[in-house]
């Protein structure tokens, strides 16, 4: 059985880096549900690969979106967040309840 892998398409000077993802972890403390992962012998069968579940889904919001959402607005300076922030709702109203969920 082999690890399954998702090709990265982001340019490196944007692919965020392990002190990114520790940094936003920080900020995110307290912040967001730490969601359990889980793993399915039938879905490592079906698909021959080793399948690791986040279940994201369990957070506030649904998604994780939340995490992003406040990631971003946690990593802002007061004065940007002085300006205010603008969702852009696409198909769904889904971004604008993240945001609205966010510190």
């Amino acid at each position: 059985m082999t690890l399954a892998t998702l090709p990265v398409s982001l340019p490196s000077a944007t692919r965020p880096t392990i002190a990114d993802v520790l940094a936003a972890q920080a900020r995110l403390d307290g912040t967001v549900i730490r969601t359990p992962v889980g793993e399915y012998a039938e879905l490592d069968r079906a698909t021959d690969a080793a399948i690791v579940v986040k279940h994201e889904n369990l957070q506030r919001t649904g998604a994780f979106k939340a995490r992003g959402a406040s990631n971003l607005l946690l990593a802002m300076s007061d004065a940007e967040r002085a300006r205010g922030v603008v969702a852009l709702l696409h198909r769904q109203p889904r971004p604008g309840r993240r945001l609205r969920s966010a510190p």
